[in-house]
């Protein structure tokens, strides 16, 4: 796999376990990322848990969410679009062993500055969703975050090589023209208020 993707390296990744809906607690446990990495090939069992932002801007009929397309590099779906950024949770320190939702939401503030070229100094993300993706594997923390005026990414790297704005009136239509993956797919056909 080093061979071909030189920038892999067996950090640590935090592996979903469970998740409680009466005590809104998600469990998880610490794994190389190894483990994640030679799926599907290989079965392991882990289920990344990751965070994903459904970026949007605008009000009204000029709501738009962003969309961004992954990089040929990337692990899966390369060419394809997804809401961004989207990305694993970093394990935390060692001897850490509570995360908060402020955690999750400061990991996803970084990976809209690293994925997105974007700066935001604090995010008032809302958690809207769990979202399984049995293809990754993984379950990523939906959040929502509004910002104020239409920017555009700047980071084109690895990850990403495109990014749009789609008009949420354009949606159905999007929906069955645009080459999303399928949990972004399934996150914006269930969102009637975005």
């Amino acid at each position: 796999m080093l061979t071909g993707n030189p920038r892999l390296f067996d950090g640590r990744t935090l592996s979903f376990h469970c998740f409680d809906e009466r005590t809104a607690v998600i469990t998880a446990c610490v794994n190389p990322y190894r483990f994640l990495a030679v799926q599907p090939q290989v079965r392991t069992g882990v289920t990344q848990l990751g965070v994903t932002g459904l970026l949007t801007c605008g009000q009204g009929a000029e709501r738009c969410v962003l969309l961004a397309r992954r990089g040929r590099d990337t692990r899966l779906y390369s060419g394809r679009w997804e809401l961004a950024p989207s990305g694993g949770v970093d394990a935390p320190p060692v001897g850490v062993c509570q995360l908060t939702l402020d955690d999750l939401r400061e990991h996803l503030r970084r990976e809209v500055e690293e994925e997105l070229g974007l700066t935001i100094p604090w995010l008032d993300a809302s958690a809207l969703a769990l979202c399984h993706d049995p293809a990754a594997p993984s379950v990523d923390v939906v959040f929502r975050i509004h910002i104020s005026g239409k920017v555009n990414p700047t980071a084109l790297n690895w990850e990403y090589d495109g990014f749009r704005w789609l008009p949420v009136r354009d949606l159905s239509h999007a929906l069955t023209t645009i080459d999303l993956i399928e949990p972004s797919c399934a996150l914006l056909g269930s969102l009637e208020d975005l």
